[in-house]
Order: structure tokens, then C-alpha cells, then sequence
């Protein structure tokens, strides 16, 4: 599930349509509503190397910022000195570790660092949905090298898990979710998602405009 909406000045959430993604900004009078178009959305750029994801929120003069981290989910709720409020709701392609999570509030907005799980070729995309407009992958903030040495590493393991169960004449079913699967590595994209962790929020903050 993707979540984008802004929340009501008084703290009561306003029905959105979630499976569009939708935003809707409401003032003091709870009758005075708009909604805002998906090319409206805060921009959220993102880059990776083998280890690691870096997210680019653009909510300038970010303030009132929490940031909470499971496994498979990034939860941000932050407000703007317009006095808009954001909420924001990513479902990750694969597995992370929220205990080695940490943002930084910058004037252009939040700055995110993931640890992933394990090692691994680079995603083909940041969530499970397949398209979300507001999502741009940055060059700039990606390590493809890293990415290609992952990738080549993963295969050569797989090659050898299939020389090694050839050898015993027992074919081998490598499940979907298995990060071993010979498509996946080759691609370094289809990995399935996998494993659901207990909430936590990331409390490791650095200054503002670091």
C-alpha cells in the first residue's frame, strides 16, 4: 500500500482514495477542501548501492517531522511551515533494518538513510507497487559499480548451488521468494518481497541543514 494524504490541522484524518493516491489539503475549516494532483506530490528521490537506500522527501521547511521503520514499510507524517501536513506510507520491495535507519531535516526537506537486510544486486524499484508517479530514481545518489559487483557475486552463487545440486541428481525448487532465484539475479530486480518486523521508530537524527 502507497499513502500519500494531508492530514487536518486539528489532528482528524481525511478520507482519501489510497489505491490512486490521492492528497487532499484542508484548511481550519473542515469544508474547505481541495485535491491536489499527482504531479503535485512531494517529489521522493531515491538511490541505492548493494547495502544501502537513500531517500530525498521534498517538503521544504520540513517541520514536525516522525519517521517510524518496519521491515517492509516506511511511515513518515511532517508538516511544512504553510502549515500543511503530510503523510507518507512506502511498502519496500525487500526487506530492511530498521534499527540502522536514520533522517536528517534539511531546508528543502528529509533526507533518508536504509540499511537493507543483506547485501544483494540493486532493486528494480523502491516499492511493490510498479508505478508511483512521485518516486524518481537519482543517479546521483546510486553506486552502479556496487550495484554490477553485487549482482555478479549473487550469480556466481547460484551457479555453484546449481552445479552442487546437479551433482546429487535431485533437482532443486528454488521458491519465489527466494533471493537466489536464478532470474532475479540475473536481472538483479525480481527478488520478491519477503519477511514482516515489529514497528520502530528510527531515533537517529542528525542537526538540521546536515
Amino acid at each position: 500500500m502507497h499513502m500519500l494524504r494531508e492530514r487536518s490541522l486539528h489532528g482528524d484524518s481525511i478520507p482519501t482514495c489510497l489505491t490512486t493516491c490521492s492528497v487532499v489539503f484542508a484548511s481550519s475549516n473542515l469544508h474547505n477542501i481541495f485535491t491536489i494532483h499527482r504531479d503535485e506530490f512531494p517529489t521522493v528521490r531515491w538511490g541505492q548501492n548493494s547495502k544501502k537506500l537513500t531517500l530525498l522527501i521534498s517538503i521544504p521547511f520540513v517541520q514536525g517531522e516522525k519517521v517510524e521503520f518496519t521491515e517492509s514499510n516506511i511511515h513518515l507524517t511532517a508538516s511544512n511551515k504553510q502549515g500543511q501536513n503530510f503523510e507518507l506510507s512506502l511498502d519496500l520491495l525487500r526487506p530492511i533494518i530498521p534499527q540502522k535507519c536514520s533522517y536528517t531535516s534539511l531546508d528543502s526537506g528529509l533526507k533518508i538513510q536504509i540499511e537493507k537486510q543483506v547485501k544483494e544486486p540493486c532493486w528494480k524499484r523502491l516499492t511493490k507497487n510498479e508505478k508511483v508517479n512521485f518516486l524518481i530514481k537519482d543517479k546521483r545518489l546510486s553506486d552502479p559499480t556496487d550495484c554490477e559487483e553485487a549482482k555478479e557475486v549473487w550469480l556466481g552463487e547460484y551457479m555453484f548451488f546449481k552445479r552442487k545440486n546437479k551433482s546429487k541428481n535431485s533437482p532443486t525448487r528454488v521458491d519465489d521468494a527466494d533471493p537466489t532465484k536464478k532470474q532475479d539475479i540475473v536481472q538483479a530486480s525480481k527478488m520478491a518481497p519477503y519477511a514482516h518486523g515489529h514497528s520502530v521508530i528510527c531515533h537517529d537524527r542528525t542537526a538540521k541543514g546536515g
